[in-house]
């Protein structure tokens, strides 16, 4: 049922033979059309050792992720609205994919949660559609919010004997599949200790540039022309500190209204 659905909705299949105990034998990793794992050390079954096949296959795709040269991707959400893409960065379990679902249904399009595609030739994002990906805190989140998902399907994840996780995957509707410009780049800071102290700001540029670097899904090399690029980012690039989802749609607003003035 799993696998079926996956090939109903992804493309680019790439299949990793895992030898751990703890997790499926064969698991499949799907990027979209413009993103690409070389796989000439993917048959290493030494690579997976048994209790920590996770980080091992994060290490992996990492190391071995390659894109078109024309673009660069960075791990993120992508949403749009009046025509303008607002691209949000963040780590893993920092709400991100909660916050891109909650603007999914207060008026915003979905393009992805999982990664951002950027043009190097005009800075315009990518579209490569994907299914969201959330977790049950994230679930539970928008329940509490009013928004039932009730197309989710849960996907287990066994980390170990003791521990089961996994992720609701939903697939959004109306998605978006044009090339826009770039209306912001947020990165997302989420902390309860924020509450009443919510801002877009502009934060140093080497801070920025840190941030950015570091934020790419692929591998690349430090030359002139990548951090060129880069650098040409910081102008569209925020820091958004914030407690609920919520408070992302009122600092938007304000921002917008700003942009727009």
């Amino acid at each position: 049922m799993v696998f079926s659905y996956y090939r109903k909705y992804m493309i680019s299949p790439i299949l990793f033979s895992v030898k751990d105990p703890m997790m499926a034998s064969v698991i499949p990793v799907w990027y979209g059309s413009n993103i690409t794992v070389i796989d000439k050390e993917r048959i290493d079954t030494s690579l997976f050792d048994p209790g920590d096949s996770f980080s091992a296959l994060n290490k992996y795709l990492l190391n071995h992720t390659r894109c078109k040269p024309e673009l660069f991707v960075f791990h993120g959400g992508v949403m749009t609205k009046d025509g303008k893409a607002y691209v949000f960065l963040a780590n893993t379990k920092t709400g991100k994919s909660t916050l891109t679902m909650f603007l999914s249904q207060k008026g915003w399009t979905f393009i992805n949660d999982d990664y951002v595609i950027i043009s190097k030739n005009n800075k315009h994002v990518i579209p490569d559609s994907y299914p969201m990906h959330l977790r049950k805190g994230g679930l539970d989140y928008l329940k509490a919010e009013g928004i039932h998902l009730n197309n989710a399907i849960y996907i287990p994840y066994l980390y170990n004997k003791q521990e089961e996780s996994g992720k609701y995957i939903v697939t959004l509707k109306p998605i978006s599949y044009q090339e826009l410009p770039i209306n912001g780049i947020f990165m997302l800071n989420r902390n309860s200790e924020y509450n009443g102290q919510q801002r877009i700001v502009k934060e140093p540029s080497n801070l920025m540039l840190k941030k950015l670097l570091t934020a790419s899904l692929h591998t690349y090399s430090l030359q002139e022309n990548t951090v060129l690029f880069v650098i040409s980012l910081l102008e569209w690039c925020y820091s958004v500190y914030y407690s609920e989802a919520t408070d992302v749609i009122s600092l938007l607003k304000v921002f917008d209204s700003y942009e727009n003035s």
